[in-house]
């Protein structure tokens, strides 16, 4: 069973999401039962059933966290994303010990995108 990120956020598959246009920066913004969508889009699953990828959306847009998830439930990689920009990533091993991480980006530049967005609530 997956140990998943944020389990409080609703989680959709890809399937039940309408596109509704793109965004400022070019990608794709979806709704949810007729709302600019909030939470996570699964993207794909473990032979298991269990969550193997998804991707976080925030009012319709690309934005918060994209998790990989070992077929053990343990979070393998997790990236904290503004559209197609990676401002911070961890990577774990099966244990779930972190490798490797922290940001990736200039610590100016994450704290005014972080604050803006509200990207760790």
């Amino acid at each position: 069973m997956n140990n998943l990120k944020q389990e409080h956020k609703v989680r959709v598959e890809e399937n039940d999401l309408e596109i509704i246009g793109h965004s400022d920066g070019g990608y794709m913004t979806y709704h949810y039962q007729g709302k600019p969508f909030s939470g996570y889009m699964v993207i794909d699953y473990h032979e298991n059933g269990d969550v193997m990828y998804e991707e976080e959306y925030r009012e319709g847009e690309h934005m918060g966290w994209d998790n990989v998830y070992y077929e053990n439930g343990q979070i393998e990689r997790e990236t904290l994303m503004y559209g197609a920009t990676g401002l911070e990533f961890y990577k774990y091993d099966e244990e779930g010990n972190l490798l490797i991480g922290g940001k990736q980006v200039p610590d100016d530049i994450y704290d005014k995108i972080v604050a803006q967005n509200k990207l760790l609530d």
